[in-house]
């Protein structure tokens, strides 16, 4: 590959047998590339660009290449791809980092709703809260509860249950209409 020829037939606008000539280093490239990790797809977009690239720049005045176009053009092939291997990289980082800043959210979000589901348990009564605790953390039948409660049956303990229960909700409810923004 004549360098001169190649640079004389880009600068007189036959590009296309330049890059035929220019495509004898695409091997080389190729091989080097998929070296680092690069797909096929990758390898031929960047030595393309890379094209591209040279040609434009022959294209001003003010630009000589300092190295062989050989050396230029796998230069600027790796320098492509490493650019793309850091921004995939950048573009992941920022990715977690979203993924981190909302599961945060919602783990603040969820730690709110417990707060105001404490608070609306707290403005019912005493004995409903106990009631309640009793069911649902407790784990007791209706039955040991009317009995603890001093209930006349089974059937009293759970109105009493659904009503301490709707009273919890009631408070819930109202607590969140009272929060800007909800």
């Amino acid at each position: 590959m004549k360098e001169k020829e190649i640079i004389e037939l880009l600068g007189s606008g036959k590009i296309e047998k330049a890059f035929v000539k220019l495509y004898k280093i695409y091997p080389k490239v190729r091989s080097i590339l998929k070296k680092y990790g690069a797909t096929k797809d990758q390898m031929n977009d960047i030595f393309q660009d890379a094209l591209v690239s040279l040609y434009q720049k022959l294209q001003r005045n003010d630009f000589a290449i300092q190295t062989s176009i050989e050396s230029y053009i796998t230069n600027t092939c790796k320098y492509m791809y490493f650019k793309i291997q850091k921004d995939a990289r950048s573009m992941d980082e920022l990715t977690e980092l979203v993924q981190e800043e909302m599961d945060i959210e919602s783990i603040l979000l969820e730690d709110k709703k417990i707060q105001q589901a404490e608070t609306a348990l707290q403005l019912i009564g005493q004995k409903c809260r106990e009631i309640l605790i009793s069911f649902y953390i407790g784990k007791k039948s209706m039955q040991e509860i009317a009995k603890e409660f001093s209930y006349s049956s089974e059937n009293a303990a759970k109105t009493q249950k659904y009503k301490c229960l709707e009273a919890a909700r009631k408070n819930y409810n109202e607590i969140l209409k009272n929060i800007p923004n909800n």
